[in-house]
């Protein structure tokens, strides 16, 4: 039997781990750009804004979870389960993302963005290619667009532009 001490224990590292790393890295990121001018920090407001939003929804998320679950009656393992929901595709798209970020300036901003956007959407369950293919294209270039055109952030060049 698990005790009550031990339920909360598991909640708070399951539920507020990631948020505290997560407001950890806000304040971080944050003060190394808070000195800068402003053109310099756009980009790093934009980053903060929504990072503080993520932050803030994951909090409410979790504050309504912990009073769903400890007003319910019973020893629910699931509810507990410290696996933080790694799941097969989980870690698929976890994988795929660190390779993103590796082979985005060997191989470029838009190749790399592009087969990534098409490989997991395929992967998720997109199974039409021409939805694919479209989603991956018109995204890619929404995403160019808000880095290069509106923040003036420099993407890694490759071999078509």
């Amino acid at each position: 039997e698990v005790n009550m001490f031990s339920k909360y224990l598991r909640f708070f590292i399951k539920e507020y781990l990631f948020t505290l790393i997560a407001a950890i890295f806000v304040v971080v990121y944050w003060y190394s750009a808070h000195d800068l001018p402003f053109e310099a920090i756009r980009y790093s407001l934009v980053i903060t804004v929504i990072a503080v939003v993520f932050i803030i929804w994951n909090l409410v998320m979790s504050v309504l979870q912990f009073r769903k679950v400890y007003h319910e009656e019973g020893d629910d393992k699931e509810k507990y389960d410290l696996t933080f929901g790694l799941t097969k595709e989980r870690i698929v798209v976890i994988i795929a993302t660190v390779m993103y970020g590796v082979l985005v300036p060997v191989i470029g901003f838009f190749v790399t963005t592009f087969l990534y956007l098409m490989g997991l959407s395929y992967y998720l369950g997109a199974k039409n290619r021409l939805i694919v293919l479209i989603y991956a294209t018109v995204l890619t270039g929404l995403i160019y667009a808000i880095f290069r055109v509106w923040l003036h952030v420099r993407t890694p060049t490759d071999l078509f532009f």
